[in-house]
């Protein structure tokens, strides 16, 4: 492994709590993991493909795809685990390397194009790369609206902008994550703004409902 390496991670825990065998269930036809897996395989930028996971039958299917496959430990096969917590681990396998990929396999509609210019920008001056998203809410807080202006109803565009992580992608030169002991640097951080489509994270059962009605070929970009 060279000093120049670019390693994705797609991390799949066996189990989850909101839908039975998640990283495993179809959609389109496909276990959830081969996306990711297959998109990050078609980048040019990346190096290796690492499947990890704490399941044996995730670690076998994730091979046949082509991917590299490794165990995760037990005592980070939970949902106490965060986000730093793998990235400290993932990082901590490869030390030599430049650049650690999280492509979380529940956020399948993630283009080539963006983990590819996240990876340049991490090659570049960035520590890191994470996808976002700005949209705008009419939210309530302890019951009661917040949104209004002066008193007055707001029309949808007057509304303030919120900016969120879509919680797909992180991209980190490997040495950040190994000296601040984070999934990302907040202070050197490429913010890639992604398409509305990119945002789709599947976690519940109607997610997966959802993710089945978008064209097909919105998954092979």
């Amino acid at each position: 492994m060279t000093k120049d390496s670019v390693i994705v991670f797609v991390h799949a825990k066996g189990n989850s709590t909101r839908v039975k065998n998640k990283n495993l269930k179809k959609l389109k036809n496909k276990p959830l993991i081969y996306y990711a897996i297959k998109k990050a395989l078609r980048c040019k930028l990346v190096d290796q493909v690492i499947i990890d996971s704490d399941s044996d039958k995730i670690l076998k299917i994730g091979k046949s795809l082509g991917a590299v496959p490794i165990k995760r430990p037990k005592n980070l096969a939970n949902n106490k685990t965060g986000g730093d917590d793998l990235a400290i681990y993932q990082a901590s396998l490869f030390p030599k390397s430049k650049v650690c990929v999280q492509f979380v396999p529940t956020s399948p509609l993630i283009k080539i194009k963006t983990l590819e210019e996240c990876i340049k920008a991490v090659l570049g001056k960035y520590d890191s790369a994470i996808t976002v998203f700005s949209d705008s809410f009419y939210q309530w807080r302890n019951g009661k609206p917040i949104y209004y202006i002066k008193g007055r109803l707001p029309n949808g565009v007057e509304l303030p902008k919120i900016l969120f992580e879509t919680t797909g992608l992180y991209v980190n030169k490997t040495k950040s994550i190994l000296k601040l002991k984070r999934r990302f640097n907040s202070k050197n951080c490429y913010l890639k703004k992604v398409t509305r489509i990119e945002t789709v994270d599947l976690n519940t059962y109607d997610d997966f409902l959802f993710a089945e009605s978008i064209n097909s070929n919105d998954y092979n970009n």
